[in-house]
């Protein structure tokens, strides 16, 4: 049997993808599998996240006479003018933020399908026939529809004839064959 690349000795995923063994790949009489390189791997990340969290707890204490560093109150002079120049731009960021959100939910609302709302070609969810204008762009667009058979074209032309009737539209066509 064969085993698996996990369990050949002294490789890691990189020389099994090149076949090429690297240098650092085994010393003298050691045997090591992939399980044990990816352990290691895994030891020193977690090891190294530790320090890292570690030091960002240490540094966040900085400040001088207990009292902790802020950025909304600057201290000195270059800190001041800083603070001066970032606090408009973060004024009108938070304005503009207002008003694309504003819009987003607009056109959203404005946009959105209507329940009840019907469409000539229900599964592709294409061609909706809700009102008068929308029967008529229905059926200028209705060879413009594409991957459906022509069962579906029948029912679907059935749809915008029943849609037109109601929305007192008239056509011009008595078939969809018609439109070609």
């Amino acid at each position: 049997m064969v085993p698996s690349w996990r369990d050949r000795p002294c490789v890691d995923r990189l020389s099994v993808v090149r076949s090429v063994k690297t240098s650092n790949d085994c010393t003298l009489g050691e045997k090591r599998t992939m399980s044990s390189v990816t352990r290691t791997t895994k030891r020193y990340r977690l090891r190294l996240a530790g320090l890292l969290a570690l030091a960002a707890v240490a540094m966040s204490g900085c400040g001088r006479d207990g009292h902790p560093l802020t950025t909304l109150d600057p201290k000195g002079d270059a800190s001041s003018a800083i603070h001066s120049l970032v606090q408009p731009v973060f004024i009108v960021a938070g304005i503009v933020l207002v008003f694309v959100n504003a819009g987003v939910l607009i056109t959203a609302l404005k946009f959105r399908r209507k329940p009840g709302e019907e469409d000539a070609f229900p599964e592709q969810e294409k061609e909706p026939i809700g009102d008068a204008t929308h029967v008529r762009n229905a059926v200028s667009r209705f060879m413009q529809v594409q991957d459906v058979t022509e069962d579906e074209r029948d029912a679907a032309w059935h749809r915008i004839e029943k849609a037109a009737k109601k929305h007192g539209v008239e056509l011009s066509e008595k078939d969809w064959r018609d439109l070609r």
